[in-house]
């Protein structure tokens, strides 16, 4: 069951010189019109043609070639053509040389022969008599065997009973043929070497010189013997004198012995332990008879080669050390005398 309410609302009668009221009338939509913009940019003026490079900034001149690029490309051109000339002249003198070299006549240089050495040779008689007289001197026992074996023995006689020492050899000891012998005329006096180990394993290095044709067994040379022994040497003793020593060309200077005006040698004792320093002036013509001996070395930068020579040793200043001697002579290489 439901309420039913009906409301009526009273009329109004429009007066007489009312109006009546606005209608809204509803109509259907009509087509857009074309955008229009709101504002409107005008053209451009036309821009003649000799105006139309300075639109971007550029100047009259732009597209138009440089007169300093142009002066660049030239001297670049110019500079390539320089550099093939000069690589073909550069080739051309090579090619030049390198023919005048290989027609260059080729200069052997060639030592001198050891067989030449006077009463020596390498292979031969010589080489056996020096091994039998090495075996007879290593078994002696007492000086006055010794005397007939070894050059100058009258003479030598007082100090060879100083100092000659015996081998001490086996009675069956022979000279091992593994000794190295080599012959020359080093020092004005051809003479035979022989080197190896003594029986006590100890090395030697005997020297062997005729005389009056007879072979003999230099025993100043194989002893080193001088007018000063290294022990006195080394503690600045004496007026030094002769002195056989295996000499290095060495880099040891001091305030007295300056690199500038000396050369300096490690001077070797027969024993490979003692030494002394040895210098000589820079001109003097004992630095140039040693230099010719070390030069080798010095240009090949090495200079580690020893050699042995004889030598005139004197005082150095009174300042410099005790070892420290000047080399006042150089007498020859090697120790056999002339």
């Amino acid at each position: 069951m439901g309420i039913h309410i009906d409301v009526k609302l009273p009329g109004r009668r429009l007066a007489a010189d009312e109006p009546p009221a606005a209608v809204i009338k509803l109509e259907s939509p009509t087509a857009e019109a074309p955008f229009l913009a709101k504002q409107t940019i005008a053209a451009a003026p036309q821009v003649g043609a000799e105006n139309q490079r300075n639109l971007q900034g550029e100047g009259a001149e732009w597209g138009r070639q440089s007169f300093l690029a142009t002066r660049w490309m030239a001297f670049s051109a110019a500079g390539v053509v320089l550099l093939i000339v000069l690589a073909l002249l550069t080739q051309e003198v090579w090619l030049r040389d390198s023919k005048a070299a290989s027609s260059a006549p080729i200069v052997m240089t060639q030592d001198a022969v050891p067989g030449e050495v006077v009463g020596f040779e390498l292979d031969g008689s010589s080489e056996r008599q020096a091994r039998e007289l090495l075996a007879t001197y290593a078994r002696a026992t007492a000086a006055g065997e010794v005397l007939p074996l070894i050059r100058n023995g009258a003479a030598l006689a007082d100090r060879l009973k100083l100092d000659w020492r015996p081998w001490r050899a086996p009675e069956h000891w022979q000279e091992p043929f593994q000794a190295a012998w080599a012959v020359s005329d080093d020092g004005g006096r051809s003479h035979g070497l022989l080197c190896g180990i003594k029986p006590d394993f100890s090395k030697f290095r005997v020297y062997f010189v005729r005389e009056e044709e007879v072979l003999k067994i230099d025993w100043e040379a194989t002893q080193a013997l001088g007018d000063a022994s290294f022990e006195t040497l080394q503690k600045g003793k004496g007026t030094g004198g002769r002195v056989r020593a295996v000499a290095k060309l060495d880099h040891f200077f001091t305030q007295d012995f300056p690199e500038e005006s000396f050369h300096s040698f490690r001077l070797q004792a027969l024993d490979e332990e003692q030494f002394v320093w040895g210098y000589s002036r820079v001109g003097s013509p004992e630095d140039a008879s040693l230099m010719r001996i070390f030069e080798a070395g010095v240009i090949s930068g090495e200079a580690t080669a020893e050699v042995p020579i004889t030598v005139r040793l004197e005082p150095g200043p009174d300042a410099c050390q005790k070892n420290q001697w000047v080399i006042g002579e150089m007498l020859h290489i090697d120790w056999v005398s002339p």
